[in-house]
């Protein structure tokens, strides 16, 4: 996870922002995903699965 941009710098903010999202983003995190914060707005990187 990265917080980027206008987005939370307080720890105790960053941990509210990703307990509220968890579950919005819980699946691709599990399959390697890199969940990008910023200010009004996150962002879901997905990378190539391997097989």
């Amino acid at each position: 996870m990265l917080f980027r941009h206008g987005s939370p710098r307080r720890p105790s903010e960053q941990v509210k922002a990703i307990i509220d999202n968890l579950p919005t983003f819980t699946e691709d995190l599990e399959r390697g995903a890199i969940v990008v914060f910023r200010r009004n707005k996150i962002r879901i990187r997905r990378l190539f699965e391997q097989g």
